[in-house]
């Protein structure tokens, strides 16, 4: 198989690391990115297998000559998911966002586009995702300060959901919104489809 691993490897405890991303962007030369890929291409030494959601950062790590075994794991959901959904309430419109609460998701921008929308209680939304206070882009008080600014009401900071409540406020939701920078194969696009 594909996740099959030399005999010398298994003789003693490997190193595998699923990859969701890595903290810099292909595309940008900054110093910080540089330093960030170095880093993330010296740690790869240290890894009998890379296993990849995104064929974008596969292709990408394999050209930059990445060490390790590089393979593509994917990004499965189960079919359950794929259920109709039932016809939008009369109300607001729900609009649902699932992500951790980082910059590079989107999550402050949608927020200030959602302001103007706010006014009239015409819209409600549901954000469902970690506070991530361990992250590399701390964004707390910018979150709390747009979502001060809103209307009482207008937006429900749901937290981390398991699977089956994640599903249940995507199917009560009208539009899913994911106004991410930057995403390999986001798995909450395909939840919410």
């Amino acid at each position: 198989t594909a996740l099959t691993l030399p005999r010398r490897v298994l003789q003693r405890q490997p190193v595998l690391y699923t990859l969701h991303g890595f903290p810099f962007m292909w595309d940008r030369r900054s110093a910080s990115h540089t330093l960030w890929f170095r880093l993330e291409r010296r740690q790869s030494r240290r890894t009998d297998m890379l296993l990849f959601q995104s064929n974008e950062d596969l292709e990408q790590a394999t050209a930059a000559r990445f060490a390790g075994r590089l393979r593509y794991l994917g990004n499965g959901i189960g079919d359950d998911w794929f259920d109709i959904p039932a016809a939008p309430s009369a109300g607001p419109l729900e609009v649902v966002f699932v992500g951790r609460l980082v910059r590079e998701k989107g999550i402050l921008d949608l927020l200030t586009a959602i302001q103007p929308l706010a006014v009239d209680e015409s819209v409600h939304l549901t954000i469902v995702g970690e506070r991530s206070f361990g992250e590399r882009d701390d964004i707390r008080d910018e979150l709390d300060a747009l979502g001060a600014a809103l209307p009482a009401g207008t937006v429900d900071f749901g937290g981390f959901q398991p699977a089956a409540g994640g599903a249940e406020r995507l199917r009560a939701g009208d539009v899913f919104v994911l106004p991410s920078y930057r995403e390999g194969v986001p798995r909450t696009v395909i939840e919410a489809m």
